[in-house]
């Protein structure tokens, strides 16, 4: 008898041990489609955005639509799910429905085509369906989550959502740092939408057996609830999320002043804040706390949250960003070396783009990381607090509302405070709006310590209203001019940017300098006059009649566009601006850009230079660009295949593009890449060395048949102004400017040989890695030098020969890199080198 009971007892323990383990394993199973689930989710919103800013540009305000609708399709989702009737909905289910939408959602922010009918139709309701469009599969990712959590309880399993949540953020995390450090670089767009794809259709798979296999017990009844919500903390959360959604805004346009404008900066900016999230949630939901002691907890939680952003935002600086990256940066140079075996060895693509990522990571976390943790932590908090029969509903009303805040952010932070205010004036207006709510929700507490409280947090808000200056955002740049004569004359913010402009005094030299989001774009010293004259002057000299409308992608300080107002025979001079507060500043440029603003023949129109072109029927016989430096966010856009399609299908018989292009701001395949483009959508191209550290490309469909001298000598004689303008930056002659010339399409063949074509999908300049190490600059200037060497020259008559070969000569040695003083004095008399002996005498 007792060796049976003792058997059956056996049994019944081995039984135990193995449900309790396929419960193990299918918890597993779950936090694993959790996590997959806020991969995929975040995946696809870096993605659309991706393709969004070639459909409907990198215009600040149309992105950023589309982008709320995103966010509002995921609070509506979460909040409609979170009701009773849906507690038995298949989590597979809606996996389904967010794989099959979010195919649909591919095509069309790749379709402009599409986008530009609908703008047709509906104007800027365009914008709006766009963003209806991305609030679909959005709506359906919000219930995702909710259904998830509801499995877990089905498995009998103590559920803390916060944990649960946090899964989700770290996977998130995970998604959005993976798409834009890895997979953007190594796949592209749409093949790293295909992985996207595969890792939706797995957890639809998955999640279809868990379905079928994980039931153990039905869900509560609704009407078992015992606790009624409590909607002063689901304000509270919503407020978190309002807040938190501001501050991300504010971060990157703080941290883009002291930090290289690359677009992986949001991604990284976003991840830390996803990472802090995740971490806050999961480590308090872990912890065991009474309804009070976790009220008590959500109040101060909740006054750190929105007064430490502005505490951190008081200590950021340039300095403080060099050296918290500086110890960390340099200690991986020294591993990486010593992996490649030998400091001469040229560090790989990945590991510069680390090097990328750890040069800016310490500052982002410095200035996120606190605050997220701070956010994240209330989530399970007020979970503890409101505790009900149904996580779902709790959870499902306190994201949805949070997730709606956060729209409501994105409008009312993005489009009126910070463009009205300023940032900073901005963040203080939101720390007030959450003190005065937390303030009032302490109000209602019993006890005295609620005035210690309250006297504590509006006393550290009054503190931080004082101390933190207004003008912040600014000082951060001009820090950089700490000691020296130079001086602010201008600045300025808007949604997701910001316009500086200084006055660098040198002895008897002054030139006044443009910054956008904290990069210097342009100045009007002598070297950055000589070549964005040359970038509208060169275009006219060797088009093979006589144009008559140019366009100007990129007004910066005017001065590409100014000198096209020299030119007798343009009648027409369109330029696209992405940003409204650049006219105002390219005003103070007006000695060097004509008075563009005031020329009767130019017309400024705002928006996204490449949608405009799309837009518009008018046809151009120029087109030429000024815009940031090629590896700058958002810039590829611009120096693309498709772009040049584009351009071409807008220009005139014998129409042709002129674009900049920069020798030092990329790496030497990037280069490479931008003139193997030009080339491959352009029958014939030729390439004039502009300026030290500057080219230009002219690309037709049609010959030049105008690029002799005596053409170009008759169109000289012919502009008296277009020759005492260019004589102001020492091309004084016909000879000066055919001196420029580096050459045409069959002299570049080895140079190009094996380089790559940007466009769209790869966005190969965004990804750019250039190397630090091995001075990649030289490779550059060695093999654009060797190309002159072979090239053949326009011809000139024998009178002037010798004073041709005398420019060419300066021409090389302009390209042997390093600047000897020795070597430019037998050149002295030209305007453009006493300028760089001069400089570089100081």
């Amino acid at each position: 008898m007792n060796a049976n009971e003792n058997s059956l007892k056996g049994s019944d323990c081995s039984i135990q041990s193995k449900s309790l383990n396929v419960k193990l394993n299918k918890r597993g199973v779950l936090y694993l489609l959790t996590f997959i689930s806020g991969f995929a989710s975040l995946g696809y919103q870096y993605f659309w955005f991706k393709s969004l800013t070639v459909t409907v540009g990198v215009d600040l305000y149309s992105s950023s639509v589309v982008i709320a609708g995103f966010f509002l399709g995921l609070g509506l989702g979460t909040l409609f799910f979170s009701r009773d009737k849906f507690r038995d909905l298949a989590y597979y289910k809606l996996e389904f429905y967010v794989t099959a939408l979010a195919i649909l959602c591919s095509f069309i922010s790749q379709s402009l085509w599409l986008y530009l009918n609908l703008s047709e139709m509906l104007g800027i309701g365009a914008l709006v369906v766009t963003g209806i469009t991305f609030a679909i599969p959005a709506f359906f990712m919000g219930g995702t989550l909710l259904a998830l959590i509801r499995l877990f309880i089905k498995l009998e399993h103590p559920l803390h959502e916060g944990v649960v949540y946090g899964v989700n953020l770290f996977g998130a995390m995970l998604g959005l740092f993976l798409s834009a450090s890895v997979l953007l670089p190594l796949l592209g767009v749409t093949k790293s939408l295909y992985v996207l794809y595969s890792l939706n259709a797995f957890i639809v798979v998955v999640g279809f057996w868990v379905e079928k296999n994980v039931i153990s017990k039905p869900l509560p009844s609704k009407a078992t609830s015992s606790v009624s919500p409590r909607y002063d903390l689901i304000a509270l959360y919503a407020l978190t999320g309002f807040c938190s959604l501001s501050y991300e805004i504010s971060w990157l346009q703080l941290l883009n002043q002291i930090i290289p404008s690359r677009s992986i900066n949001y991604s990284v900016i976003v991840t830390v804040m996803l990472g802090g999230l995740g971490i806050g949630s999961t480590f308090f939901a872990s912890l065991t706390l009474s309804r009070k002691a976790a009220y008590r907890s959500v109040l101060i939680l909740s006054s750190l949250s929105v007064i430490s952003p502005l505490c951190f935002i008081f200590f950021l600086s340039q300095s403080l960003a060099f050296h918290a990256s500086n110890d960390i940066f340099y200690f991986v140079v020294s591993f990486f070396e010593y992996l490649n075996g030998d400091p001469s060895v040229p560090h790989t693509y990945w590991q510069l783009r680390i090097l990328e990522v750890l040069n800016i990571f310490p500052i982002v976390l410095f200035t996120v990381f606190i605050p997220s943790i701070l956010f994240g932590a209330i989530f399970p908090l007020v979970i503890k607090i409101s505790r009900r029969s149904d996580a779902a509903l709790d959870t499902g009303v306190l994201l949805g509302t949070n997730t709606l805040a956060g729209v409501l952010a994105t409008i009312l932070t993005g489009f009126i405070l910070i463009p009205s205010l300023g940032v900073v004036p901005s963040l203080k207006v939101i720390m007030w709006i959450g003190i005065v709510f937390i303030t009032f929700l302490s109000l209602k507490n019993q006890g005295t310590k609620k005035w210690a409280f309250i006297a504590i947090l509006l006393s550290c808000g009054f503190v931080i209203q004082h101390a933190l200056p207004t003008n912040k955002t600014h000082l951060l740049l001009a820090e950089r001019y700490e000691g020296t004569e130079t001086e602010s004359v201008f600045f300025t913010e808007g949604k997701g940017y910001s316009i500086s402009v200084f006055q660098e005094n040198s002895g008897s030299d002054s030139f006044k300098r443009l910054f956008v989001r904290g990069e210097s774009n342009t100045a009007d010293s002598m070297p950055s006059l000589r070549y964005m004259r040359l970038q509208s002057y060169l275009p006219y000299f060797v088009h093979n009649s006589e144009p008559k409308d140019a366009l100007v992608i990129g007004l910066g300080t005017g001065i590409t566009a100014g000198a096209f107002s020299q030119v007798d025979s343009i009648k027409s001079v369109d330029v696209f601006e992405l940003l409204p507060d650049m006219i105002e500043a390219t005003q103070l440029f007006k000695e060097s850009n004509y008075d563009i603003v005031n020329q009767d023949k130019v017309n400024v129109t705002i928006g996204d230079g490449r949608l405009q072109l799309a837009k518009t029927d008018k046809m151009y016989d120029i087109i030429t660009l000024e815009p940031p430096p090629p590896s700058s966010a958002g810039v590829n856009n611009l120096y693309s295949s498709e772009f040049y399609q584009l351009a071409k299908a807008r220009m005139n018989r014998d129409g042709i593009v002129a674009q900049w292009f920069p020798l030092t701001t990329q790496s030497s395949m990037a280069s490479r890449a931008i003139l193997n483009t030009m080339m491959e959508n352009f029958k014939f191209v030729n390439v004039w060395y502009t300026e030290r550290f500057e080219a230009l490309i002219i690309g037709s469909d049609h010959p030049f048949n105008k690029l002799t001298f005596s053409d170009i000598q008759f169109k000289w004689d012919a502009n008296p102004k277009i020759a005492s303008s260019l004589a102001e930056v020492g091309i004084e002659n016909t000879t000066d400017l055919i001196a420029t010339y580096l050459g045409s399409n069959n002299d570049f063949l080895s140079y190009l040989n094996d380089s790559k074509l940007i466009t769209d999908d790869n966005a190969l300049l965004e990804v750019d890695q250039y190397n630090l190490f091995i001075d990649d600059i030289l490779f550059t200037y060695q093999e654009i030098l060797t190309v002159l060497e072979k090239s053949k020259s326009i011809a000139v008559p024998k009178s002037y020969q010798l004073d041709l070969k005398h420019k060419n000569q300066l021409q090389r040695l302009l390209l042997t890199g390093a600047f000897n003083k020795t070597d430019y004095g037998r050149f002295k008399g030209d305007l453009y080198v006493d300028w760089l002996i001069s400089s570089h005498s100081k």
